[in-house]
């Protein structure tokens, strides 16, 4: 492994990382990897999924990984967020996907069904939820599946979650930088272009793939009270993470900030730690914390 992205890689970790001293552990982790001859000789695609599991392992955490393009990259540093060449490929992507949501369905019994791939920001993501669940609207039960999902954006997850909360707006999310600030909030909201369903009963199918922001929207749904959740424990990386360039053909994401949700039913532990849910299907308990 390049000394020089290695070195790139453990500075940013014991800069950025939301929890310093794992952050910091981390950054250890990856340096005895190297030391050690770990990583001798490995290149490309091999060598990224190699320094992942070694960040995962020391960090136990699912976003933290090492990613390797054929294609040489530009900026070499920054987020890739910034790039406009990239945001233009991504909504282009999204659209061809329809904004992550590939079915609906009534199925018998006046069943709901809606299936969601991924949830990204309410202006791409927002209308077709409206208009998926403006189909929908008059089904007696809901069956939301996330089971092969993506995972999604806070915001976009707080506009799903709209639509089985009745007004007023609660909040579901801080988001919190590691010296403790407050740099996101989400909320319910209280003005929809579709039916909302807050009397319906919501049964959400998650798999051990499912990750991120639908894992929140499983927790956030299941400690309100609104849903039961249903399938095998879920990936363990609820919370938000962004990405840099570490050299032209090599991106790393990691995590720089941490989820909390103040609901009721739910202490900010929830996200941060990773919660998963049960195989079986189980009604949540509105005073049931996270541990």
């Amino acid at each position: 492994m390049d000394r020089d992205l290695a070195d790139r890689i453990t500075s940013q970790l014991r800069q950025r990382y939301v929890v310093p001293e794992v952050g910091a552990r981390t950054a250890d982790a990856l340096a005895a990897a190297l030391g050690g001859g770990g990583l001798e000789g490995l290149a490309g695609a091999e060598l990224a999924d190699a320094v992942t599991r070694v960040l995962r392992e020391a960090s136990a955490d699912r976003h933290l990984s090492l990613r390797w393009s054929a294609t040489a990259k530009a900026p070499a540093s920054g987020d890739e967020w910034s790039d406009p060449a990239y945001l233009a490929t991504y909504w282009a992507e999204q659209d061809h996907h329809n904004q992550g949501v590939p079915k609906v369905e009534r199925l018998p019994g006046n069943v709901g069904l809606l299936v969601v791939e991924s949830l990204d920001e309410p202006e791409g993501t927002g209308p077709v939820l409206d208009a998926a669940l403006s189909f929908l609207g008059r089904c007696a039960a809901l069956l939301l599946d996330v089971r092969l999902s993506t995972g999604g954006a806070p915001t976009g997850v707080a506009y799903l979650v709209s639509h089985f909360v009745a007004p007023p707006t609660r909040k579901l999310l801080d988001v919190v930088d590691r010296d403790g600030t407050v740099v996101l909030q989400t909320w319910t909201q209280t003005h929809l272009s579709a039916p909302r369903f807050v009397t319906q009963p919501v049964y959400v199918l998650v798999s051990a793939r499912t990750p991120s922001g639908t894992e929140e929207l499983a927790y956030d749904l299941q400690a309100m009270g609104r849903a039961t959740v249903v399938g095998e424990t879920t990936v363990g990386a609820a919370t938000r993470s962004s990405r840099w360039w570490s050299t032209p053909t090599s991106c790393c994401a990691c995590r720089p900030s941490a989820s909390s949700s103040p609901t009721p039913a739910a202490t900010g532990r929830a996200l941060a730690s990773c919660r998963t849910w049960p195989a079986t299907p189980r009604t949540p308990s509105p005073s049931r914390t996270a541990s």
